[in-house]
């Protein structure tokens, strides 16, 4: 009697020891079917196939067994090799999960298939009682909206006395995820139009921070800074703010930091949170001696300094004191240099120059720089180097060459030449690129007016103009431009 010497792989027997189980017993991709093949008749086929290989994984995974045991898989083969299935059409596919009845007239099916039609039922299941449960919640929301409308801040109409403001949770919410506004659009009057419109404030997802009351990845409604700029005086603080609109809007800022944040411990001088390091901020910029009279001094320093709070650093009196002092410095000689020079400012009784004074303007504007003075009958008095207000070379705005993309130093300039307009290379003050006021950064003043246009440095995006040379300029060292 002879002995079968050749495994239903296809290989000697012994098996060698490397023969992989588990892969043997994987089913191969399916085959496409013959053209031409009824659906019955490939039902059948995929069932039989089906069956064989369910035959031949149990020989297989007995062998794998057997050879984890001291005695050997003795006689024992692997089962035979297993065989793809006859695909299916989209067509076919389309029609089974869609009609129980064609599957019934076609059946039986392979398991491979019922199971495919099993998950899509039970997707469409789900889905359904999705839709219905929003239906149950709108009908709830329907009736809890009727009698909802009531008095939450009920006060007399007087100009005489500064009502209570009730701050928009929205407001609360996009501050607690660090969605940080213009300190103008917590001022009273913006606070009380938020609240009064909620409908008005434009919104958008955001995903909240892992702490002890959001989960990880949770997406939470806030305000979308960029889009509700126009419905809020914009996000220049300078054009929309006075000395007591700071305090108002500061002040509201704090109340929003103390309903969101833990309370200090008195007795533990090192505790510290938003509000706390945002109060001593607000008193000290409060008791400066020129808060009402320079503020357009000191809120480009403040703005920096609460941005820094915001960052988690903390109040530092000896910082905040060495800060504004600086910029006062610079301030007290700039107007020393425009005593000395007259002729880099406007001669007396010309007309403040502004962004919408026409094409004309913007272009003198490139053309000339600041150091351009015409007086009595058009003389022209010495006319200063030009520097461009994108690089910092020895050339104007108007030829700038167009390749040049970066500083000598390899940073990458941040602003560009669009058409007529200085633009920013890249997002600044939201999610997308800002025009800058050529006017402003040429001349170092402009009487605005174009909400369009950005008040803010061509060279840094810092809030002061190019031409000042200011001392808090990143492309500034000691009143020079580092090219």
């Amino acid at each position: 009697m002879s002995v079968n010497t050749t495994s239903r792989s296809g290989i000697p027997l012994p098996l060698p020891p490397t023969f992989d189980c588990d892969t043997y017993a994987t089913r191969p991709v399916d085959n496409p079917a013959p053209a031409g093949m009824e659906l019955e008749d490939k039902n059948a086929a995929n069932v039989v196939i089906e069956m064989d290989n369910k035959a031949s994984i149990a020989l297989t995974r007995a062998y794998a067994a057997a050879l984890a045991t001291t005695a050997g898989v003795g006689a024992l083969d692997v089962g035979a090799p297993l065989k793809g299935l006859w695909t299916y059409t989209d067509d076919e596919k389309a029609a089974l999960l869609h009609s129980p009845e064609y599957v019934a007239a076609v059946g039986p099916l392979p398991l491979a298939l019922l199971k495919l039609i099993a998950q899509h039922r039970a997707a469409i299941g789900v889905q359904r009682e999705k839709e219905r449960a929003e239906k149950e919640a709108e009908k709830v929301k329907t009736a809890n909206l009727l009698g909802s409308m009531v008095y939450t801040n009920a006060h007399d109409v007087t100009p005489l006395l500064r009502q209570s403001v009730v701050i928009p949770t929205i407001f609360l919410v996009s501050l607690r995820h660090k969605v940080y506004f213009p300190l103008h659009w917590w001022t009273d009057s913006l606070l009380r139009k938020a609240a009064e419109s909620p409908h008005t404030i434009c919104k958008e997802f955001s995903r909240a921070e892992q702490s002890a009351s959001y989960s990880i990845g949770e997406r939470v409604q806030v305000v979308d800074v960029t889009k509700c700029a126009k419905l809020f005086d914009g996000e220049d603080e300078s054009k929309s703010l006075t000395p007591s609109l700071w305090r108002q809007a500061a002040n509201n800022l704090l109340s929003a930091f103390k309903q969101l944040c833990p309370a200090v411990d008195p007795t533990d001088p090192h505790t510290r949170n938003y509000a706390s390091e945002f109060a001593a901020h607000f008193t000290w910029f409060s008791n400066l001696e020129c808060f009402d009279t320079k503020m357009e001094v000191w809120l480009p320093i403040e703005r920096k300094l609460r941005y820094a709070l915001l960052g988690q650093g903390y109040f530092k009196e000896l910082t905040w004191a060495d800060e504004v002092r600086s910029v006062l410095s610079a301030h007290e000689h700039a107007a020393a240099l425009a005593i000395k020079y007259p002729s880099a400012s406007p001669p007396v009784g010309t007309k403040r120059l502004s962004a919408d004074d026409g094409d004309g303007v913007v272009k003198r504007a490139r053309r000339e720089g600041p150091w351009r003075s015409d007086e009595g009958g058009g003389s022209q008095t010495q006319r200063g180097p030009p520097v461009c207000l994108l690089c910092t070379g020895p050339h104007l705005l108007a030829d700038h060459p167009q390749n040049t993309t970066s500083f000598r130093d390899g940073a990458t300039l941040f602003s560009k030449q669009d058409g007529r307009n200085v633009r920013t290379t890249g997002s600044f003050r939201g999610n997308a690129p800002k025009v800058l006021c050529i006017l402003f950064n040429a001349r170092g003043r402009c009487d605005g007016g174009h909400p369009e246009r950005l008040h803010a440095c061509s060279l840094c995006g810092g809030e002061h103009s190019a031409i000042t040379r200011h001392d808090t300029c990143k492309r500034v060292r000691n009143g020079a431009f580092v090219p």
